[in-house]
């Protein structure tokens, strides 16, 4: 799922968001590369990037890359939590 989201933002302009048809093509091309992922997690996914593209098309609202990067770090931030573990660092 983060891999995913990241493909997202990094077909994002740096503010705002995209139109449904930009939208659509970006979340395609992003998909796509990922075809291995149940349907479940597509589904999701492509709802959360649905939500953060319409939010971030809301005059004064947070851009559709800042409301996908916090889905993203939100995604990373247990598995970050579970390397840390496995490592068990001394220092």
């Amino acid at each position: 799922m983060a891999r995913l989201t990241n493909r997202v933002i990094n077909g994002l302009p740096r503010n705002g968001s995209v139109s449904d048809d930009e939208g659509a093509a970006l979340w395609q091309a992003a998909a796509a590369l990922e075809a291995g992922l149940p349907e479940d997690v597509l589904e999701m996914t492509h709802g959360l990037v649905d939500h953060c593209r319409e939010t971030g098309s809301f005059t004064g609202s947070f851009s559709m890359r800042y409301c996908l990067g916090v889905i993203h770090d939100q995604y990373m931030r247990s598995l970050n939590f579970e390397y840390w573990k496995a490592i068990r660092p001394t220092s």
